[in-house]
């Protein structure tokens, strides 16, 4: 653990340059760090940013990045070659004290300083709607592990949308008949070896049908 308690020295340019205890540290560059960082405790928010460059003219803001260590590229056979989780974790509460119990804190995502959903220890709050990643489909389609809405267009024959055969507990899948077409041709879903509320597959003939299914061990219609 690397705590920076009064200075710390960067190497700019083969130059040392020394940063104190409440200065703000400016850095033109990527800043590679191979070990922990830990601000000091009586640190009241402490913000990683980056500077807004003034001046006339198109400023568009530069993205910033924080990325997991990816895997190793190697010959041969690799034992594991998985790229780093990116965790980022709130804070737990204090001990001790004859004070009631305090509590964990939360996971924020914000966009121009207003929090549009956080995580705390029991639940997920979006206080903003939500994009689903739709997929076009006209003929029979195999439903990938990214997939989420799978809207059936224009079909000139019956077809069928096979599910995947290896997913995972609460893997949520659509299938919409976005034409009206259902009851003259047949959306019929497969649940390639996982049943679907008993059965092996379950047919859409009714005109703009939906079917919402979640993988409960099998399918569930919900």
């Amino acid at each position: 653990m690397t705590t920076f308690v009064d200075s710390i020295v960067f190497l700019v340019s083969g130059v040392s340059r020394l940063a104190h205890s409440g200065d703000t540290i400016q850095i033109s560059s990527n800043l590679t760090i191979g070990a922990p960082i830990s601000f000091t405790s009586d640190n009241s928010n402490p913000i990683l940013t980056q500077i807004t460059v003034p001046g006339a003219g198109t400023n568009v803001g530069q993205n910033l990045t924080i990325q997991a260590q990816s895997g190793q590229s190697q010959t041969g056979s690799a034992a594991n070659n998985n790229g780093g989780n990116l965790i980022l974790s709130s804070g737990s509460p204090g001990t001790g004290g004859s004070g009631s119990a305090g509590n964990v804190g939360s996971v924020q995502l914000q966009a121009a300083g207003t929090t549009i959903a956080k995580v705390d220890q029991n639940k997920f709050y979006s206080t903003k709607g939500y994009s689903r990643n739709v997929t076009p489909v006209t003929s029979n389609y195999e439903v990938l592990l990214t997939d989420d809405l799978i809207a059936v267009g224009t079909i000139t024959t019956s077809i069928t949308v096979m599910l995947p055969s290896s997913p995972n507990i609460g893997d949520c899948y659509s299938i919409k008949d976005t034409k009206g077409l259902a009851t003259t041709f047949n959306i019929l879903a497969l649940g390639n070896g996982n049943d679907i509320d008993g059965v092996s597959s379950y047919t859409l003939s009714n005109n703009y049908e939906c079917l919402d299914l979640i993988f409960t061990g099998s399918w569930s219609i919900i």
